[in-house]
């Protein structure tokens, strides 16, 4: 799936994850991956995860980290263009978050938040947002009661960046379900959720 970014300087087409090397990449760094889990179940995990990868995907959305536009401005934002459905095997859709501000003539202005995105299942929501000062990308799971939760793949389109995995944290004081991925550097990524009938 290939488009046209033309927000904030931006203007250029735009590969799918699963173009070239980048899925390679992501094949070759789960399999590796996979070697180092002394716990059998997490290796499996993993192994169908690399061999299912260019099939199906538990969920993907793209994002800018501090990157530097035509316009010569760094920008961090999400682009929701339509990568996010490909492969989709659940109904994990994403969209930007909104709010409202009153205005002066007492109604309201809708605003659209390009750093922060969420499913829209309400019954386990799922919010994403950059911190680009942080470097930091925060996807929190509202799955308090859940045990077994998907993995988090970290995909960059720069092959000088390796892929990074995580598990998902609980975190107790505000009662949900972390994946943080810290010291991002800056570019362009994927962010790819394990796939599996997992909320």
């Amino acid at each position: 799936m290939r488009g046209q970014i033309t927000t904030c300087g931006v203007k250029e087409e735009k590969a799918s994850y699963t173009g070239g090397g980048m899925l390679d990449s992501a094949v070759d760094f789960l399999l590796y991956e996979s070697t180092l889990c002394e716990n059998p179940k997490k290796e499996k995990r993993l192994l169908k995860w690399a061999q299912n990868l260019e099939k199906q995907t538990g969920g993907a959305f793209f994002f800018y980290m501090n990157y530097r536009a035509g316009n010569g401005k760094k920008i961090s934002r999400f682009l929701l263009n339509g990568e996010e459905l490909k492969n989709l095997c659940s109904e994990r859709f994403f969209d930007y978050a909104q709010t409202y501000l009153k205005t002066r003539a007492g109604g309201a202005e809708k605003i659209i938040k390009l750093k922060r995105i969420e499913t829209l299942d309400e019954e386990i929501p799922v919010r994403v947002e950059l911190k680009n000062k942080e470097s930091a990308i925060i996807i929190r799971i509202e799955a308090n009661g859940r045990r077994y939760l998907p993995k988090g793949l970290l995909l960059p389109t720069d092959p000088v960046h390796c892929p990074r995995v995580m598990d998902p944290v609980k975190n107790e004081e505000d009662k949900c379900w972390e994946i943080r991925f810290e010291n991002v550097p800056d570019g362009e990524f994927y962010f790819l959720f394990e796939p599996g009938k997992w909320f």
